[in-house]
C-alpha cells in the first residue's frame, strides 16, 4: 500500500551510530507502547469520544468557508491572520505545503484577480505591530481573527490594534469589509469577547468547533480557512489526513508509530 507520509529512521539507532543512538531493545519497547496507543486512539475514534478524529472524514463545514473567504479576498492586497498558538500555526504548516514563507514563494491570485500576500503576525512586539500597520495600504487590507475562547489577549489586542489604525485612515465605517472572525459558539446563550466585539462590528464569523482545541484544529476552519483562501485544496487535505490516520490504525509499522517510537526511546535513552 502506497503511503503520503514515509520516514528513514535507520541512522538514528546505536548499532548504526555509536553511543549517541537508540538501542533496538529500547525502540521495540516503546514501539508496542507507540502501537497500543494507536489502538487506543482507534477504539476512541469508533466510539465517536474525539471530535479531532472525525473532522478528516467531513465535507459538509467545508461550504461554510467560502463566503468568508470570498469577502476577506475582494480586492485585497495583504490579509493578516491575527491568532497565537494553534490557531495560527496549523495554517502555517498547510501554508508552507504552498511555499509560502520561502524566497520562492508567488502570492496566490485570488480575489478580483488580485496577487494576495498573506502575514501570520503570531505575537509581535509594539514597534514590529506598527512597522506592519504602516506598511500597508489599509484600504486593500484584511484581517482574520481566530481564537477559540474569543479571550485570548494577543489577538484581541492586534484586532483592536488594527481597528484603530483604520479609523485613524478614515475608514471607519468600511470595517465590516476589512475582518472576519473564527470563534466558538456562545456558551449558554453568552457570547465571548470576540464575538461580542465582531457583532458590534457586524464582522462576518464562522463558528470554531466547541469540540476541537485550538493546538489540534489544522484540520478545521482554523486551519483550512487560510489554506483555502491560498489557492490550498482543503478536500485534498482532509483526504491526505484521513489516509494517514487509516495507515495508522490499520498497519502495525505505520510511519507515525515508528515516529513515535523512535522519540520516545530518544528521550528515554539520550533525554533528547
Amino acid at each position: 500500500m502506497s503511503t503520503l507520509y514515509t520516514q528513514t529512521i535507520d541512522q538514528c539507532f546505536e548499532k548504526q551510530i555509536g553511543a549517541g543512538g537508540l538501542s533496538e531493545s529500547r525502540y521495540a519497547a516503546e514501539f508496542e507502547r507507540a502501537r497500543e496507543a494507536a489502538l487506543r486512539l482507534k477504539a476512541i475514534s469508533e466510539r465517536d469520544e474525539l471530535r479531532l478524529l472525525k473532522l478528516p472524514a467531513e465535507r459538509d463545514d467545508l461550504e461554510a468557508m467560502k463566503p468568508i473567504a470570498e469577502h476577506l479576498l475582494n480586492n485585497t492586497t495583504d490579509l493578516f491572520v491575527l491568532g497565537i498558538g494553534g490557531s495560527s500555526l496549523g495554517a502555517q504548516a498547510l501554508a508552507q505545503i504552498g511555499g509560502w514563507g520561502t524566497q520562492a514563494f508567488q502570492a496566490p491570485t485570488l480575489g478580483n484577480g488580485i496577487a494576495t500576500r498573506f502575514h501570520f503576525l503570531e505575537n509581535p512586539d509594539a514597534m514590529t505591530m506598527n512597522m506592519a500597520m504602516g506598511n500597508m495600504d489599509l484600504k486593500t487590507t484584511r484581517f482574520l481573527v481566530i481564537s477559540k475562547s474569543g479571550g485570548t489577549a494577543e489577538p484581541l489586542l492586534q484586532m483592536m490594534i488594527a481597528i484603530d489604525a483604520l479609523e485613524k485612515a478614515g475608514a471607519g465605517k468600511y470595517l465590516k469589509h476589512h475582518f472576519g472572525v473564527v470563534t466558538e459558539p456562545p456558551k449558554d446563550g453568552v457570547s465571548n469577547t470576540l464575538r461580542r466585539i465582531a457583532e458590534s462590528y457586524d464582522f462576518p464569523i464562522i463558528e470554531h468547533d466547541p469540540g476541537v482545541g485550538g493546538r489540534y484544529s489544522v484540520f478545521s476552519n482554523v486551519g483550512l480557512l487560510p489554506a483555502y483562501m491560498m489557492g490550498l485544496d482543503p478536500v485534498a487535505i482532509r483526504e491526505g489526513a484521513a489516509e494517514v490516520l487509516n495507515e495508522t490504525f490499520e498497519t502495525l509499522n505505520s510511519s507515525p508509530i515508528e515516529g513515535t517510537a523512535l522519540g520516545l526511546g530518544l528521550v528515554h535513552d539520550q533525554n533528547c
